[in-house]
């Protein structure tokens, strides 16, 4: 959320939500284009998504960021794991 604050982000949608045996989290945002952001890195390029890249990677995860035209996605992957309690209630709980 702070990366898209930094860059001007507007128009934010966040989704959770489990696929295929993973947390699943998607961020979309809006970036003005002609806001110009001369003393910035580009977001592609901020040590914010390469950090997200690498705590992904370090629970086993993934990590997927694109954009089209003004509008920037990124998608998180994160292994549910079984929980150490084992159930409650009868049912396995799982766990991000």
């Amino acid at each position: 959320m702070k990366n898209i604050s930094d860059h001007g982000g507007r128009d934010i949608s966040v989704h959770f939500g489990i696929k295929e045996g993973f947390f699943h989290i998607v961020v979309e945002n809006n970036f003005n284009k002609t806001k110009v952001y001369s003393s910035e890195k580009s977001l592609e390029t901020s040590f914010g998504l390469r950090s997200i890249e690498k705590n992904c990677l370090e629970q086993e995860g993934r990590f997927k960021f694109s954009k089209r035209d003004t509008v920037w996605k990124s998608e998180i992957w994160l292994p549910l794991k079984a929980a150490e309690s084992g159930s409650f209630d009868g049912e396995k709980k799982e766990r991000a």
